[in-house]
């Protein structure tokens, strides 16, 4: 009996031991998967990292570049004006000043009665060495820094406003001011922090700082000025062309007015020589008719005239 049950435990033992194996060995090659899959996972975000901190690092040199930054806020108000604004109402790098050979990057026509239009200057700027450093001071949490940064950003936001100024408002040729453009609202928003900044601008230097929210409500009002002299233009079209039509209406009643005067002679004439043919036929009544033919060769009438019956079917 021992030996019976040493033989079946020794069964029991290979059978689980077998089966232990298997599970271990089913888990083990199942989490060896997760950690294969998950490998690659970290692999592909590490790929997707490197693109974007490359991707980064071009946005870097892109904007260290000021030419390059001037033409991406360039590109920007470009894509606005031709959103909003008809076809052919802004010009670009338009020379405003005679005596000098600065142009501005972008002149709307603006929206006048009149042959000569005054132009409406935009420059788009993006400082964004001064802007850059508010930003590291701010999360810093430094600020003394800050306060320096933000004094950098608003001397700077003034010098080219009065650069703008001095360049491109040029009455009567521009109106009386002009629009500096700042290329994104996070930008806008700390110059607009900064007191008195932009009230300062426009009052002192003639100059709105829009950025891209505001710009777009600036461009709309214009092309509703654009609407506005349309319609105007219009009705100068309807009303000249009703008061040609009351001169020639007046000219037709003239005409009228006599042709009427020449009718009333006419029914005059005609009434007369019936009375009189009347009389005639009165006095004539005893005495016989001859038929047509007969009287016509008697009183050598041309055959060839047409007779009553055939003047009334012509009229």
């Amino acid at each position: 009996m021992r030996e019976g049950n040493e033989a079946k435990l020794a069964e029991i033992q290979k059978s689980v031991n077998e089966q232990l194996h298997a599970a271990v060995e089913k888990q083990m090659q199942t989490s060896f998967e997760r950690v294969i899959d998950q490998f690659t996972a970290v692999q592909k975000a590490m790929t997707d990292v490197q693109a974007v901190t490359a991707q980064i690092g071009d946005i870097k040199r892109l904007f260290a570049n000021v030419k390059t930054r001037g033409g991406w806020g360039e590109a920007q108000v470009r894509a606005m004006l031709d959103d909003i604004l008809p076809p052919g109402a802004y010009l670009t790098n338009h020379k405003v000043r005679a005596d000098s050979d600065d142009v501005v990057e972008f002149a709307v026509i603006m929206p006048m009665r009149g042959e000569v239009r005054p132009l409406l200057p935009i420059d788009a700027k993006f400082p964004v060495e001064d802007y850059e450093r508010l930003l590291a001071a701010s999360e810093a949490g430094d600020p003394e820094a800050e306060r320096v940064a933000t004094r950098a950003l608003e001397r700077r936001i003034r010098d080219e406003a009065k650069k703008i100024a001095a360049k491109y408002v040029n009455p009567p040729v521009t109106v009386e001011f002009a629009v500096l453009y700042l290329p994104t609202d996070a930008l806008y928003a700390e110059v607009a922090r900064i007191p008195g900044l932009i009230d300062d601008i426009g009052r002192d230097q003639r100059v709105l700082v829009m950025g891209p929210s505001l710009f777009p409500a600036l461009l709309r009002t214009i092309h509703l000025g654009f609407v506005t002299l349309a319609l105007e233009q219009k009705a100068d079209q309807i009303r000249d062309l009703l008061g040609a039509t009351r001169t020639e209406m007046l000219k037709m009643d003239d005409v009228l007015e006599r042709l009427a005067k020449q009718a009333g002679t006419f029914s005059t004439t005609i009434d007369r020589a019936r009375t009189r043919t009347r009389a005639v036929r009165r006095k004539l009544k005893g005495v016989q008719a001859l038929d047509p033919v007969t009287a016509e060769r008697l009183l050598e009438i041309d055959a060839d005239l047409p007779d009553e019956e055939e003047i009334e079917g012509e009229v």
